[in-house]
């Protein structure tokens, strides 16, 4: 069930408790530890656990049973009783989930050794007038045994410009870790480009 803070009572969490995250999240406490302070929390009423709220995760199409078959498979990762193992798992079915998803609605595009998965581009306006495109793509080694390396450290090396007939958007930002995507044979990643208006 969905856990809610009361606004009244938000301001009433323990530092101990925020230390306690910090401290599972690093190690330092054991999971008991760490459930034992939500429980206290949970009986002296800072935390609440809306029991008849009904859950945000998607609802599986039945019909879809390799869907179904990944979504069990994340289900599971909550029976992990270590923090970074239950981590790792689920981190790892997601991008399974993820992967599953691209390739059942995306467009293909093989290029040397990978294949991109592409949906479409995202774009918003911000609170300040600011127009942002950003384009989220799945890449896949998915022709070499060898890893395969994709860089893009900055706009001298990702020199790209989007065009859509009336106004340019120039390169801004990835989310490659340290500019850099590394794939092992068979080793999918999602990742994103972001785009802002060309200033001239």
């Amino acid at each position: 069930p969905v856990t809610e803070i009361s606004a009244e009572k938000s301001q009433s969490v323990p530092v101990w408790v925020k230390n306690n995250a910090g401290w599972w999240a690093d190690g330092t406490i054991t999971d008991a530890e760490f459930v034992n302070g939500i429980q206290h929390l949970i009986k002296t009423g800072v935390i609440t656990i809306n029991t008849e709220s009904k859950s945000t995760n998607p609802v599986s199409d039945a019909s879809d049973s390799k869907l179904a078959s990944l979504q069990a498979d994340l289900e599971k990762c909550a029976d992990v009783i270590k923090a970074y193992e239950r981590l790792n798992c689920e981190r790892a079915a997601k991008l399974k989930i993820t992967e599953y998803e691209y390739v059942q609605t995306a467009t293909q595009y093989v290029v040397g050794p990978a294949t991109f998965y592409f949906v479409g581009p995202e774009f918003e306006v911000s609170d300040s007038g600011q127009a942002l495109l950003t384009i989220k793509m799945l890449v896949k080694n998915t022709g070499s045994n060898e890893n395969v390396s994709l860089m893009c450290t900055g706009p001298s090396i990702c020199n790209y410009d989007v065009w859509n007939g009336e106004k340019a958007f120039k390169y801004a930002a990835t989310d490659f870790t340290n500019g850099n995507i590394v794939l092992t044979a068979g080793q999918a990643r999602e990742f994103s480009m972001l785009f802002g208006p060309l200033v001239p």
